[in-house]
C-alpha cells in the first residue's frame, strides 16, 4: 500500500481552494477554512487503497521542523503540496525536504490554472509533477504516471524533458465524486467566527454563467451552472452531523440560488430529514426574493453571502455585475425580513475610482448596514478582464524581481497607499459603531462567544492597520 502526505506547507493561511488566493489578515473576518481540496484528493485515493494523511501546517500551528518530523514518521511514498502564486517559492521546500529522505518520493504541487507550471519545474528539479486542473478521478492515473501525455491540465518532468499538456475541462459530474475525507482532518480547527463551532464545507454546484470583470470563476469551474444531486448533498450533511459532529455548513456555490427549482429540492430534502443543520451560501442580489428566502431559512440558512462589490452604479457596470443598487437595497431588505444574516462584500479601488467613488462604496455599506461587511481591495487576478485590461494600459505593478506582474496596479487618481488608508477606514467606520457593537452584543447570548469575537476583531484590525501584501 503506498502513502501519500497531503499538506498545506507552513507558509501562511492562504486560501487554496482555486478561484481566491486571499492572504492571510487581508479582511476582518477572515475564516479558516477547511482544505477541501486535500481532503478531495484524498477521498479520491482512499477508494484506490492508498494511505493518506492530511496536514494542515499553518492551522495545525506547525512548522518546518514540525514538518520535518512528520516526513520522517510516515516516510511517504508520494507527497502532494497545495500551493498558491504568491507562496509557490516557499512551498517548494517541502518538496526538497521529502527529497532528501527519500530520492524517489514523487512530489506534486497542486495549484491554480494560472500557475507558472514550466518555470517551476525548471527551477526546481525537487518537484516531479505541477497539477493545475480540478481534483476529480483524474487523480489516480496521475499518481500511477500512467499515460501522463494524455492527462489535461499537468506538466511533468519526464527524460530530462518538461511536458505540459494542454489545460483541462472541467469535472461535470459531481455525483460520482466521493465524500471529502473529513476523517483525516482536525475538524476542530475550522470554526465559525460568530459561534465559534466546526463547520464544514459540502459541494453543492460548480461554475458561474456571469462574467464579472474581476472574477476568475471561468478559469477554475467554467461559466456552465452544474449542479449536484440534492439526495446526495444532505447525505453528506447527514454524514458531518451523525459521524463527525459537525452541524455547521458552508454551501460550496457561487450562486446557490440561481436554479430555484434545485434550491428549492436541496431545502425541502433538509427540511424531511427533520435535520437541525445550520447553513450558509452564496448567491447574487438578483436571485433572491421574500419566497425563496423564506424556504431557506426554514431548511436552517443563517447567512447569506452577497457580492455588492460597489456604491456606484458606474463601478457595477464597468464590471459587468449586470444588477443595481436598487435590486442590493431590496436584496437586503428581503433578507432582514427573516431571520437570515446578510454578509456582504465590497471591492474598492478600481482604476477609474476617485476618493470620492470609494466614499460613496463605504457610505452605501453603512445604509445597507449588514451583519458583516468586508471591504476587499480590487485585484487584477491574472485571466482575467480586469486583469487584461490593466496590462494593456500598463497598470499592473511589477513584482520587486522584475520577472512577472504582482496582483497589485496603479490607480491614476490614488496611490497604492491611499487605498489601502481608504479600506482601513471603511472598516473602521463600519465596525466601531457603537449601535453595531451594541447589536452584535445583544444578538450573542454566550459572554464567552461574545468575548472571542470582539477579541478576533481587534485582533484582525490591528492585522488590516499594519498589513502590506
Amino acid at each position: 500500500m503506498k502513502k501519500v502526505l497531503l499538506i498545506v506547507p507552513p507558509t501562511g493561511k492562504w486560501m487554496r481552494e482555486d478561484r481566491c488566493e486571499s492572504p492571510p489578515n487581508s479582511t476582518i473576518w477572515s475564516v479558516n477554512r477547511p482544505p477541501t481540496r486535500l481532503a478531495q484528493a484524498a477521498a479520491i485515493l482512499i477508494t484506490a487503497s492508498y494511505e493518506c494523511k492530511i496536514i494542515d501546517c499553518p492551522s495545525e500551528n506547525k512548522g518546518w521542523k514540525d514538518l520535518k518530523k512528520e516526513l520522517q514518521a510516515f516516510n511517504p511514498d508520494i507527497l502532494f503540496v497545495s500551493t498558491v502564486k504568491k507562496t509557490i517559492e516557499k512551498d517548494i521546500y517541502a518538496c526538497l525536504m521529502a527529497k532528501s529522505y527519500n530520492n524517489s518520493v514523487l512530489t506534486i504541487l497542486k495549484g491554480s490554472p494560472f500557475s507558472k507550471e514550466i518555470e517551476t519545474l525548471e527551477k526546481y528539479k525537487e518537484l516531479d509533477i505541477f497539477l493545475t486542473r480540478e481534483i476529480d478521478w483524474s487523480l489516480l492515473s496521475v499518481l500511477s504516471r500512467d499515460n501522463l501525455n494524455k492527462i489535461n491540465g499537468i506538466a511533468y518532468k519526464e527524460n530530462n524533458n518538461i511536458i505540459k499538456t494542454p489545460p483541462a475541462g472541467f469535472e461535470n459530474k459531481l455525483d460520482t465524486l466521493p465524500f471529502l475525507a473529513r476523517g483525516l482532518l482536525k475538524n476542530e480547527l475550522y470554526l465559525r467566527p460568530d459561534t465559534m463551532e466546526p463547520f464544514a464545507i459540502i459541494l453543492t454546484t460548480k461554475g458561474c454563467p456571469f462574467r464579472c470583470t474581476f472574477c476568475p470563476v471561468h478559469i477554475n469551474t467554467g461559466n456552465k451552472f452544474i449542479t449536484r444531486s440534492p439526495k446526495l448533498i444532505v447525505d453528506e450533511i447527514e454524514e458531518c452531523e451523525k459521524k463527525f459532529g459537525i452541524t455547521n455548513v458552508l454551501m460550496g456555490s457561487e450562486v446557490f440560488s440561481l436554479d430555484k427549482k434545485w434550491t428549492f429540492e436541496v431545502c425541502n430534502e433538509i427540511i424531511n430529514r427533520g435535520l437541525k443543520v445550520k447553513w450558509s451560501c452564496s448567491s447574487r442580489v438578483d436571485l433572491l426574493n421574500y419566497e425563496i428566502a423564506c424556504k431557506m431559512e426554514e431548511a436552517g440558512c443563517f447567512a447569506i453571502n452577497l457580492g455588492i462589490e460597489s456604491g456606484n452604479q458606474e463601478s457595477l457596470d464597468k464590471t459587468n455585475k449586470c444588477f443595481n443598487l436598487a435590486q442590493a437595497v431590496e436584496a437586503v431588505k428581503i433578507l432582514k425580513k427573516t431571520k437570515i444574516r446578510t454578509y456582504l462584500y465590497y471591492m474598492i479601488g478600481f482604476p477609474w475610482e476617485t476618493r470620492g467613488m470609494i466614499k460613496k462604496t463605504i457610505d452605501f455599506a453603512l445604509k445597507l448596514d449588514g451583519d458583516i461587511s468586508d471591504f476587499y481591495l480590487a485585484t487584477p487576478l491574472p485571466e482575467t478582464k480586469f486583469f487584461t485590461d490593466a496590462k494593456e494600459n500598463n497598470l499592473l505593478l511589477k513584482n520587486t524581481d522584475k520577472s512577472s506582474y504582482d496582483y497589485r496596479f496603479n490607480n491614476p487618481h490614488l496611490t497604492y497607499q491611499e487605498i489601502r488608508k481608504l479600506q482601513r477606514y471603511a472598516f473602521w467606520k463600519f465596525y466601531m459603531r457603537p449601535n453595531y457593537i451594541f447589536r452584535t452584543a445583544i444578538s450573542i447570548r454566550s459572554p464567552r462567544i461574545i468575548f472571542r469575537l470582539f477579541k478576533m476583531v481587534l485582533k484582525n484590525l490591528y492585522s488590516i492597520l499594519l498589513f502590506q501584501h
